[in-house]
């Protein structure tokens, strides 16, 4: 497993990732192919600093940001459902899809 794909964007190094989020997400790329992942695991600091939830799913690794082109959004909604993705908010200015597995 690639952990550098999971790891904080702060520059902590930190990789987390829970076990289901990550067949979540094996199982949508399966379908689409490998998915450009602009967020996973974010530490407590980093979370702040962007302006995460402080119950962020990001946080505990069971979420991920994924750049999605507004077109294609709904497609990628459509089959992240089918994958057991549970939390699914769509960002069609910001050009991403959040994905979180509970």
């Amino acid at each position: 497993m690639d952990l550098d794909r999971f790891r904080c964007r702060c520059g902590c190094g930190v990789a987390r990732v829970d076990p289901g989020a990550l067949e979540a997400l094996k199982a949508l790329e399966a379908r689409v192919g490998r998915l450009s992942i602009t967020s996973a695991y974010r530490c407590r600091s980093h979370n702040a600093k962007v302006g995460g939830s402080p119950r962020s799913l990001h946080m505990a690794g069971r979420a991920f940001d994924v750049a999605c082109p507004s077109w294609r959004q709904d497609a990628l909604v459509t089959m992240a459902r089918q994958a057991g993705f549970t939390e699914i908010i769509k960002y069609p200015r910001r050009g991403f899809v959040h994905l979180g597995y509970k």
